[in-house]
């Protein structure tokens, strides 16, 4: 759920700045979302920056679940 709700997320006006992060990397999705025509910046973050992920964000949404076999 995390991609599709990244896409859906960097399509909004009101979003401007959408920092991505995953402890297994979000590098590959950024890129996928960088390519929705908006404003909003994307960055992506690897597991050991959270500090980093975090710093002046207003909203934090985490899709946890677990994949599918």
């Amino acid at each position: 759920i995390g991609q599709p709700l990244s896409l859906l997320l960097k399509s909004e006006a009101l979003v401007s700045n959408l920092n991505l992060y995953d402890i297994h990397g979000a590098h590959g999705v950024a890129i996928d979302v960088r390519h929705i025509d908006s404003a909003g910046e994307v960055n992506s973050y690897a597991a050991d920056k959270l500090d980093e992920a975090l710093q002046g964000v207003e909203v934090v949404v985490i899709p946890a679940g677990v994949p599918r076999k």
